[in-house]
């Protein structure tokens, strides 16, 4: 955005200088940095429209050392192609990577998995998803989020004891029997 202001400030210099002095290069700069402005604002702002994004969540429980998966689906359901959107997901578990830099084809969709393995307990939020786009020149960058929040449950490792066994109910007869086994 500072970039943005930049050029805003410098057509509105070279707009001025043009008309203080009759300078038609002055007129033309101006008119050029203007266009590029509009032009790059527009952009920015098509490349986010006609999206769908999705996160498929296979489970939101799992244990201490085991991984967490979800599908992530983007899909343009317009007809320009969309360039240079990136991906992301707000999330606060510990290792998790899930932003991507993609491009579109009109009409295309990508998708993909994301696996991070849960280290630490916990009860985490997933989403919104986020994805940002901007113009070629690097002046405006928008956002726009998708999805609501999911929580998954980490719960703490177990370990399997080998020796241990449970006992089985030694109770006799068919009858329901109002007493605990011993």
């Amino acid at each position: 955005m500072r970039r943005a202001i930049f050029v805003l400030t410098l057509a509105g210099v070279l707009l001025f200088s043009a008309v203080a002095t009759g300078f038609s290069l002055y007129y033309r700069l101006a008119y050029v940095l203007l266009l590029a402005l509009t032009g790059g604002f527009l952009w920015a702002w098509l490349n986010l429209r006609w999206l769908t994004v999705t996160a498929e969540h296979r489970t939101l429980r799992t244990q201490v050392g085991r991984p967490i998966e979800e599908r992530i689906r983007v899909m343009n359901r317009g007809w320009l192609p969309k360039s240079w959107l990136e991906v992301t997901e707000a999330i606060d578990l510990p290792a998790h990577h899930s932003a991507r830099v993609i491009s579109l084809p009109a009409g295309g969709f990508r998708s993909w998995r994301v696996r991070t393995l849960c280290l630490k307990r916990g009860v985490y939020s997933l989403g919104p998803l986020r994805v940002v786009g901007g113009d070629p020149l690097g002046l405006f960058r928008l956002e726009r989020s998708f999805q609501d929040q999911a929580k998954v449950v980490v719960y703490p490792a177990t370990v399997d004891i080998p020796a241990f066994s449970l006992p089985v109910a030694a109770l006799e007869g068919d009858a329901l029997l109002r007493r605990r086994s011993l």
